[in-house]
């Protein structure tokens, strides 16, 4: 066989040798438990006098009810007093082992105090102390003296070659705030943002952290740069802003050492004695720890006044919408704020009077962004001064009644509010033109026996986008003998627009037939908006063959 030959032959084989190997085989690899890693976890990596940690072991496989531990110390082994009977029992002596108790399948749980400590984890996962056979357990330990701040130690997991290190001492602090830059306005609140691991002291459970043990420097600095105003001392944050109360912050999350305290432009501006915020100007707060100084940790805001942009869209049939964009008025960041714009709508032309106050509503945390509705209906008041437009103001917060847009003049829809900082009216104005009116009859010519169909589109009749509008005649049954001349067309109650059936040349009110009576409505087309239907009987008037009529529809 030459070598190309068998060069075939050894390709053949190994293709049929894959092909009967098990699937399983191929593509799954089982890891013997032996093999997998063994781990002690701590809930802090620093430890100090009044501080508790805990500590999870994972040994995957490992069935027994409890493993020892020990701490070390340049390998020396620590001396431990050992929780029992609800206490430390300080009085036993050249103590260096304890345990972590078995919670699960390979999961242990033991708690490590500093030598302070006297009480408990408020939510221990696990028993702290129990007595087997006569031999005492305890899997809660702390130190029985301090082993030095900065030094480094070791917890083992005596048997099975797992340790992890933590550092006996205080840990770095951070500070930070909701924003970096926060508007002038004293009721503007700052949330003072505390990262401090120190104060984490029980693993189990929120902390709580009093102002009275954050202490601060206070520094501003103007917009120009000219003005430095430092605080005279190190005060804690009661002395130094609260003054007349004791903040306590609570943990954000159990064991992740982050606290808040929160407070307005205008307590911090007492405080530091300035007359008032400027734009420009910069806030610099140091936070010292309490207990150690040489740990501390600063960060700044500034201050910036942006005037409101006002935005106004909307028609007739539909809301008008009011968005404004004032980051001054974004007060606070955790919380939905809210202020009112005055509003004020008149026939282009004339000049403003009377006006309403819209509340316009941030549109989520922290946008600046806020917005309202403000709902245009008609109503049945007339005004002598704007020729025959009809408005009122109502105290129904986001509405405002305004009609007659019929008569063809452009309704100024003004937005106006005051930029505090500037001291400055800022006005936006929409313009609103009203739709002109079409009407229409179904035929040219009629007989005397049949019903007239007519037809108004009218956007601006269409009150409601969510539902179709009928406008009734007053009286709702028009009775025999009465002349159908300007006779008014109600909605809730008030009327909005008048028909009359008029015969020519004669300019004549037509009569309804004195043994009839009539009922009028005027329908919405529900898949037309802004499409009414009139519908009336002839047969119930008093009309002749051959005449001309003229039916007039107006407001």
């Amino acid at each position: 066989m030459n070598n190309l030959t068998k060069t075939l032959a050894l390709i053949t084989l190994t293709i049929v040798t894959l092909s009967i190997i098990p699937a399983a085989l191929i593509i799954g690899i089982s890891v013997p438990l032996s093999a997998q890693a063994y781990t002690i976890t701590a809930s802090s990596s620093y430890l100090h006098p009044e501080k508790i940690i805990e500590l999870e072991i994972k040994l995957p496989g490992v069935e027994v009810d409890r493993v020892a531990l020990r701490v070390l110390k340049d390998g020396v082994p620590q001396e431990l007093y050992l929780w029992s009977d609800g206490a430390f029992d300080t009085t036993t002596t050249d103590v260096t082992m304890f345990y972590a108790k078995k919670i699960g399948p390979g999961v242990y749980i033991a708690y490590l105090a500093g030598d302070s400590v006297t009480v408990k984890p408020e939510y221990n996962k696990t028993i702290l102390y129990e007595s087997v056979d006569g031999v005492e357990y305890s899997y809660y330990a702390k130190l029985s003296t301090s082993p030095g701040l900065d030094t480094k130690l070791t917890i083992e997991v005596l048997g099975y070659g797992v340790t992890t290190t933590i550092t006996y001492g205080y840990a770095p602090i951070s500070v930070s705030f909701d924003r970096t830059t926060y508007g002038p306005l004293d009721d503007t609140w700052v949330r003072l943002i505390v990262k401090d691991p120190n104060w984490n002291l029980d693993p189990t459970q929120p902390d709580k952290l009093s102002s009275n043990n954050v202490n601060v420097t206070i520094t501003v600095i103007n917009a120009s740069g000219t003005l430095v105003i430092p605080s005279t001392d190190t005060l804690n944050l009661t002395e130094a802003i609260f003054k007349d109360f004791v903040a306590e912050a609570t943990e954000t999350e159990v064991n992740n050492g982050v606290f808040r305290f929160n407070f307005t432009l205008g307590q911090l501006r007492t405080a530091v004695g300035v007359a008032s915020w400027g734009s420009g100007d910069v806030v610099k707060i140091k936070v010292v720890f309490v207990n150690y100084t040489e740990i501390e940790a600063e960060e700044s805001f500034t201050i910036k006044s942006v005037a409101p942009v006002i935005e106004l869209s909307g028609s007739f049939s539909d809301e008008i919408s009011v968005r404004v964009t004032y980051p001054d008025a974004n007060l606070k960041s955790w919380g939905i704020d809210m202020f009112n714009i005055t509003l004020t709508a008149y026939p282009k032309g004339e000049s403003p009077e009377g006006c309403i106050n819209v509340t316009v509503e941030e549109t989520d945390y922290n946008t600046a962004v806020f917005e309202g509705k403000l709902t245009l209906n008609w109503t049945g008041l007339k005004s002598k001064v704007y020729d025959g437009t009809r408005w009122v103001s109502q105290e129904i917060p986001l509405q405002y009644l305004i009609s007659n847009a019929s008569i063809g003049k452009d309704i100024i829809v003004r937005a106006n509010m005051t930029y505090a900082y500037e001291g400055k009216e800022v006005i936006k104005e929409l313009v609103i033109t009203p739709v002109t009116p079409t009407v229409t009859s179904d035929k040219a010519t009629y007989y005397v026996t049949d019903t007239v169909k007519i037809t108004i589109v009218d956007p601006d009749l269409n009150d409601n986008m969510d539902a179709s509008e009928v406008y009734i005649s007053d009286p709702t049954t028009i009775p025999g003998g009465t002349e159908l001349k300007d006779i008014p067309f109600q909605l809730g109650g008030k009327s909005y627009l008048y028909i009359s059936f008029i015969k020519l040349p004669e300019e004549r009110p037509v009569k309804v037939k004195s043994t009839e009576s009539i009922a009028l409505s005027l329908v919405e087309r529900y898949e037309a908006p802004g499409t009414f239907d009139l519908k009336f009987d002839l047969s119930k008037l008093n009309i002749t063959a051959d005449s001309w009529y003229r039916v007039k529809v107006y407001d």
